[in-house]
């Protein structure tokens, strides 16, 4: 029927402003849809699955709607992070890892200039959108209590 199986009951999104939704499927495809329209838009991205189990989960975006932002695995096995993209462009902005195990949340800031992610490693990281990541990780690690 021409349906994409990838997005069948395995489908994470949230809406940008009233008529946009950013999805992300379990095969890692990722996407937008405009339900204003009934149209749904070119694929934005492939998330990297490196041999493990593809990873989707959240998508959030930003309080202005110029940015959104969903969670990645990293190059290496084992680690995990928050990708930022230019909204509606779909252009990638900013790639964080820092993570050992899955993202599980992501918010931005009420001043859109951080983003949060909480892993099920049990930590939140705070990523400072005005600096290019780095190889030495999250610009500040709060573990979360048990």
């Amino acid at each position: 029927d021409g349906a994409d199986q990838t997005a069948l009951d395995t489908t994470r999104g949230t809406g940008s402003g009233e008529s946009a939704a950013g999805l992300v499927a379990r095969s890692g495809r990722l996407w937008s849809v405009e339900y204003g329209a009934s149209k749904v838009n070119k694929d934005i991205d492939k998330l990297p699955q490196n041999g493990e189990i593809a990873v989707y989960g959240p998508v959030s975006f930003s309080p202005d709607g110029k940015l959104f932002a969903t969670n990645i695995q990293g190059t290496k096995i084992e680690t995990y992070g928050v990708r930022v993209y230019e909204w509606p462009s779909g252009k990638p902005v900013r790639t964080y890892t820092g993570h050992v195990a899955p993202v599980m949340a992501i918010r931005f800031t009420p001043d859109g200039k951080f983003v949060l992610s909480g892993s099920q490693d049990t930590s939140i990281v705070l990523w400072d959108l005005s600096k290019v990541p780095a190889d030495k990780g999250p610009m500040e690690k709060v573990p979360m209590e048990k």
